[in-house]
Parts: structure tokens; sequence; C-alpha cells
């Protein structure tokens, strides 16, 4: 809320060149998710397999969406550099952001 209230007055050509980037975890019918699951009266769903999730990262601006990375092993700074230096000048030229343009992340201490 507060970066919002900071940048309230904002012109909008300043957001057009603003590259917005994430990362997150999804789980493949993990313990965190429901299922929903149809099957026959009478008989029961018995899940083989679950439990895995994969990282993703990917990067957005007013232009649209960029490239998603599927982020191998364990996220780290280093991993996390990597995927900087092969996604986000492909994603600059493929949005056309000028040569102004800001990256914008989180503050996860990985970073």
């Amino acid at each position: 809320l507060k970066f919002a209230k900071e940048h309230l007055d904002t012109p909008q050509h300043y957001w057009e060149n603003v590259l917005w980037t994430d990362e997150t975890k999804v789980e493949l019918l993990g313990k965190n998710t429901q299922h929903y699951v149809w099957c026959e009266k009478g008989t029961a769903y018995q899940l083989k397999y679950g439990g895995r999730n994969i990282m993703i990262w990917d990067c957005f601006a007013a232009s649209g969406p960029g490239s998603l990375a599927i982020i191998e092993g364990q996220m780290n700074s280093q991993v996390y550099h990597g995927i900087l230096q092969d996604n986000v000048r492909v994603a600059v030229r493929q949005l056309k952001l000028s040569r102004s343009w800001m990256m914008q992340r989180d503050n996860d201490p990985k970073h």
C-alpha cells in the first residue's frame, strides 16, 4: 500500500516502461491444493503420484507478458541471476520497452 500511495501521481508513460518480475512455486497435486475427482459411485480414488512442485519466473509490462522460465533445482541468488541474464533482455525487446526501462521486483532475500 505504501508503494501505491507513493506513486499515485506518477505519469502513465513511466509505467509503460516498467518490467515487473516475480517467481512462485506451483504445487502439483500437493497437500496445499484441493482436488475434485469424478468417479463411479462405489469406487474410491487413490492418489498414486503427487507432491511435486515447480518454481517459475515470469515478467510483464504494460504492453503484455514476458516469457515464462522454469526454475531448475533450488532457487538461490546464483540461479536467480542466471534467469535474469537469460530472460530480461529478451523480454525488454519483446515488450518494446524504451531505453530508460526500469525493473521492479519483490524484496526476496535470494535476489
